[in-house]
């Protein structure tokens, strides 16, 4: 059951990574606290880079794959079906629940008006997603609450520019 005094990314109750099950890379929770090791995660590689590698190479060469195309990918990695799977998971929660809009484990309350047009910009240039998209921002107006001005006016000069050459 959600912690009532989380605030989730609408503001609203929300669980933390860990009481979703999630962990992150380092061994600590959302809220940077050290994980209890159990006896699975010590037989387990120490090394993830190389299977989120292994992760991020598959997805890219196949796009929306079904669930017997990633473990045949496995096998012919030399990588465990499961842990495979795990991989996936595993990079799949560490985009959603790190990253600068949830630095220390706390989300970040950014402005709702640049959360939208971040939104709009994310899913034209990046996903389908609106979820995704959202979290895109996100973490953008988190480093830089006023990111999407500074990324239309850089754009507006970019094109500028780029119609002066053309017209040399």
């Amino acid at each position: 059951m959600p912690n009532k005094d989380m605030t989730g990314p609408e503001g609203k109750g929300a669980m933390t990574g860990r009481q979703q099950g999630y962990r992150r890379m380092d061994g600590k929770d959302p809220m940077g606290r050290e994980l209890k090791k159990d006896k699975a995660d010590e037989s387990k590689p120490k090394d993830d880079k190389g299977l989120c590698s292994k992760v991020v190479e598959f997805i890219i060469e196949n796009p929306y794959p079904d669930d017997d195309k990633a473990h045949s990918f496995a096998k012919s990695a030399g990588i465990d079906p499961d842990d495979f799977e795990e991989g996936i998971y595993r990079l799949l929660s560490m985009f959603l629940t790190e990253g600068k809009s949830n630095e220390g484990g706390t989300p970040t309350k950014v402005n709702l008006a640049q959360l939208r047009i971040g939104t709009k910009v994310e899913m034209e240039e990046h996903t389908t997603s609106e979820l995704l998209a959202a979290k895109i921002a996100r973490d953008h107006i988190a480093e830089f609450p006023d990111y999407y001005p500074r990324l239309a006016e850089m754009e507006k000069k970019a094109r500028a520019e780029l119609d002066l050459k053309e017209k040399e």
